[in-house]
């Protein structure tokens, strides 16, 4: 068969994508379906159409979607299925023992095809994960962070006026570690790194795990909070630089830092606009002395006006 590894690619992908949204039982009963229909349809017009490219499918579709080991099965039960089409076609002088060869051999390539897909699928993960995490800190990198701020962006736009105090508000903090050459001037790198790997750790420590942390490149950090009032953003904001001086005092590091929060209660247009106005307050709380936040509210409604 002269298909390519890139319209295997392509295949797996758009079965992927065809059962994102369904629930798992759907995903393997129409995985099932679409199997029974390319065996038969293998068996109609073979040798001279061959289909053993379009079994990747739906093998692809249930490891994506539902799970690895119950792709696995699922590629098995396809090397079964198939085989149960392709009996009927095997003459009766074929002896037992040629019929079980014939039976094993089809559902171990079923077997081993589904191996390679899961194979493929770990590393695409391992690709995604490498692309969008900062290597030192392990927390989100520049893209990514600004990736999953567009995306809550257009969530919070859409959530705006809807439920209670809070909802479909962004707030985001944009920190600066200051005095952190001293650091590395004294330490070296080596200690800059470790300092810049616990302020991430700290971070992700000290926030829900539906808020999004990230390092925008150097010393600086963010954290989109999500769906908290402005109040409530203050605290959890003012609970994250407590956690981080008290990280700083335990490792002697001469290092604070300035913050600005920027609480959207109406989403802005774009991340740009986001990181903007963080960073202005994040640039008033260092020219004010350092060791500070700086709250910033934006996008309140107006208030209704007298009839």
């Amino acid at each position: 068969m002269g298909s390519s590894p890139f319209a295997y690619r392509e295949l797996l992908h758009r079965a992927a994508a065809v059962g994102e949204n369904m629930a798992k039982p759907l995903v393997v009963m129409l995985g099932a379906a679409m199997l029974a229909l390319i065996a038969s349809l293998d068996e109609a017009f073979s040798p001279h159409a061959p289909f053993a490219l379009f079994y990747a499918a739906p093998i692809a579709m249930v490891i994506w979607v539902v799970s690895a080991r119950w792709g696995f099965l699922f590629a098995v039960f396809g090397g079964v299925v198939t085989f149960a089409f392709e009996y009927r076609t095997i003459p009766l002088t074929v002896s037992i023992p040629v019929v079980i060869w014939i039976m094993l051999a089809r559902v171990g390539s079923f077997a081993v095809l589904g191996w390679l897909i899961y194979g493929l699928k770990q590393s695409q993960e391992a690709q995604r994960s490498l692309a969008n995490t900062d290597h030192l800190t392990q927390i989100n990198n520049n893209r990514a962070f600004r990736t999953a701020a567009a995306v809550e962006i257009a969530r919070a736009s859409r959530a705006t006026g809807e439920g209670g105090p809070g909802e479909g508000s962004i707030t985001v903090a944009f920190l600066d570690c200051d005095d952190f050459k001293a650091v590395n001037d004294k330490h070296g790198h080596t200690g800059g790194d470790e300092l810049l790997r616990v302020v991430g750790q700290t971070l992700r420590e000290n926030v829900r795990a539906t808020d999004i942390v990230g390092r925008l490149g150097g010393d600086e950090f963010a954290v989109l909070l999500l769906g908290l009032t402005p109040a409530d953003s203050r605290r959890v904001v003012e609970k994250v630089r407590t956690a981080l001086l008290a990280a700083m005092a335990t490792r002697r590091w001469p290092v604070t830092f300035s913050i600005g929060a920027a609480t959207f209660m109406i989403p802005p247009d774009n991340v740009e606009d986001l990181l903007w106005e963080s960073d202005n307050l994040q640039y008033k709380a260092k020219v004010s002395g350092k060791n500070r936040i700086e709250f910033g509210l934006f996008g309140t409604p107006r208030p209704a006006m007298a009839a």
